[in-house]
């Protein structure tokens, strides 16, 4: 189904500098500002448990109409892979 091996994606994104603010800080909580969390997350095997994982096999279609991918939501419940020729 997927040609030429590539897959994949960003494995992290990182921000040099963050700043949190959020009710568990106490004394330095500014209830006029957004609420903000400063999340790490240290994931392994990564690869393994995607690899542990069933593959789709079957109701693909294929399709010949022009997709608007701008338009598409990050939720969206219909996903695409997309093969596009770059000049």
């Amino acid at each position: 189904m997927i040609k030429r091996g590539i897959h994949g994606g960003i494995s992290q994104c990182s921000n040099m500098h963050s700043k949190a603010n959020n009710k568990y800080m106490n004394e330095k909580y500014d209830k006029s500002k957004e609420s903000v969390f400063v999340t790490y997350l240290d994931a392994y095997n990564l690869y393994g448990h995607a690899m542990s994982k069933y593959l789709p096999y079957g109701a693909f279609r294929w399709s010949k109409t022009d997709i608007d991918i701008l338009n598409i939501p990050d939720d969206s419940p219909k996903g695409y892979i997309l093969e596009i020729d770059l000049s």
